[in-house]
């Protein structure tokens, strides 16, 4: 759609800006209200399917061409009801295309970080600003996913030293923090499992 046999195209979807806009919205309502009602048909994989078309399409103007949309996408991101979506890349993709690579991946890395401390609470997994069920999502995607939405925000985040040291930095202290975890769980085990031998001895 970027080389110049599509150019003619292209300024037909240039004039239709707000109407895609309008558009993602009314299948992004859609799918959640299938989704909320806990309805897995046709219908959820067609609305994921246009809204991941609509998407594209945006990624073709200029941020200010579609006002306010990156902000209805950057609040969905952090909605709980996403935990239940299979791909929010598409929309992700976007955003980096319209220079939000660091503050999703700052969204992605303290969901990680918050989710997997090793005293972690309730309060500080709500207060993490993307579901960390979606976050992992997202980070499997990014590094494994072939079709062009992943690749836009993986080359996004290879091309920013802040943003891949940012993931780097969050997936090594959630690793340790699980490491320590489990390591404190088995010598807990280990310890009962002793006390109950020299007792029955």
């Amino acid at each position: 759609m970027r080389t110049e046999e599509f150019q003619s195209c292209r300024e037909f979807l240039y004039d239709l800006g707000e109407i895609i806009q309008d558009a993602y919205l009314y299948f992004m309502d859609m799918l959640f209200s299938h989704r909320e009602r806990e309805e897995v048909d046709n219908v959820v994989s067609d609305c994921q399917r246009i809204c991941a078309s609509l998407l594209q399409c945006a990624g073709m103007f200029p941020e200010h061409h579609l006002e306010g949309m990156s902000g209805k996408i950057m609040s969905a991101l952090e909605f709980k009801a996403l935990e239940r979506f299979e791909n929010v890349i598409p929309q992700v993709a976007l955003l980096c295309r319209w220079g939000y690579t660091e503050e999703i991946v700052q969204m992605i890395s303290s969901s990680l970080i918050q989710y997997f401390k090793i005293e972690s609470s309730q309060d500080d997994c709500k207060n993490a600003k993307m579901p960390v069920s979606v976050a992992i999502k997202l980070l499997s995607a990014i590094l494994e996913g072939a079709d062009s939405s992943c690749i836009t925000v993986r080359e996004s985040i290879l091309r920013s030293n802040s943003c891949f040291e940012n993931v780097s930095s969050a997936l090594q202290t959630a690793f340790l923090n699980v490491a320590n975890l489990l390591e404190s769980k088995v010598s807990c085990l280990l310890s009962l499992f002793t006390k109950d031998l020299s007792i029955s001895i």
